[in-house]
């Protein structure tokens, strides 16, 4: 659609950008064509609103979730991909391109169930995901699959990669968290993300691929944090996810460490957990680690986690001296 309006418009600039994009979308989508021409203008019309909202190039979908992508917004758009999807059920090669217009839907809505912020996203008592999140995985995996659509991104990060990350988080959110909501304090200084709030490491919100939703960032110093569970509870497992995002020089703690006290003065150490995946110019360039630690049962109260930054990167990347951050998201303590 984009090339097409941009041809139009070079031939004669003075043709209606509206009629020209409804042109397209009856041509191209057919009967569902009325349906997605209203998804586009009612998306247009909602960003427009925002006058304050900056649409960024490497942006996140949770960056719009107060905004043009909240909840109310996100179903109104998901109504229409539905009345298109059935305007034109039984054109398998026109349904084909509403199905790929809707990836784009899709994928917000799973952002926001891994953001915990979806009305539709729940966890069931054995662990598995509501109906309609099913749903929506299996039919961006198969929209995706069927469209020859294999990347993420322009920096070779995988549909593949995505799912295989998207179901690790909600394992993980499956697991009994008693750090959950839990208070935290900082020894160390985070830098911009997640607006510096330590309350990003327990808030029940999960990070994905992308720094800019839920991940804490440490530019060039180490991480260490406390959470009081407020009370002592025996535990026996601590575990911390950090990204990588290698062309950024987000890179994995070289080792994180585990302390555990009954007082917040007197800590005793639990583990040092190294780097399960350590850095090389082969290095995924967006992954997701867990440091985790599982050891005897013991009673506790508060925990400290710190994780220690490789400070710059390496001569051999294209950032070489430049400050590292460290991404981390969700403690989980059980």
């Amino acid at each position: 659609m984009r090339s097409y309006l941009t041809a139009k418009l070079l031939w004669n600039p003075d043709l209606d950008a509206g009629e020209i994009i409804t042109d397209f979308t009856n041509g191209y989508y057919e009967e569902a064509g009325i349906f997605v021409k209203n998804y586009i203008d009612l998306i247009h019309d909602e960003i427009q609103k925002d006058s304050t909202f900056f649409l960024f190039l490497y942006g996140d979908p949770a960056q719009a979730f107060n905004s043009w992508l909240n909840p109310e917004m996100l179903n109104q758009y998901n109504t229409l991909f539905n009345k298109a999807e059935s305007a034109v059920e039984n054109k398998p090669e026109v349904l084909q391109r509403v199905k790929i217009a809707r990836l784009s839907t899709d994928y917000a809505m799973l952002e926001m169930a891994r953001n915990g912020m979806s009305p539709d996203f729940q966890l069931l008592e054995n662990g598995t995901v509501s109906g309609d999140v099913s749903l929506r995985i299996n039919r961006f995996k198969e929209s995706c699959k069927s469209a020859g659509i294999t990347l993420m991104n322009e920096m070779g990060y995988t549909v593949e990669e995505y799912l295989a990350l998207f179901e690790n988080t909600l394992q993980r959110a499956a697991m009994t968290n008693v750090a959950r909501n839990k208070k935290v304090t900082l020894n160390t200084k985070p830098k911009k993300y997640a607006a510096e709030n330590p309350q990003a490491l327990t808030d029940g919100a999960l990070g994905g691929s992308n720094f800019y939703a839920n991940w804490l960032g440490f530019e060039g110093n180490n991480l260490e944090a406390v959470i009081d569970l407020g009370s002592e509870m025996e535990i026996d497992t601590i575990s911390t996810a950090f990204l990588q995002v290698t062309n950024h020089i987000v890179f994995f703690p070289e080792n994180v460490t585990y302390f555990i006290s009954n007082d917040s003065k007197s800590y005793q150490k639990i583990e040092t957990v190294a780097n399960p995946r350590p850095l090389s110019a082969e290095s995924k360039r967006n992954d997701i680690a867990y440091f985790t630690s599982v050891f005897k049962p013991v009673k506790a109260r508060y925990i400290k986690i710190a994780a220690k930054n490789m400070s710059t990167a390496p001569v051999w990347h294209n950032a070489a001296g430049a400050p590292v951050w460290i991404f981390a998201d969700e403690v989980i303590v059980n």
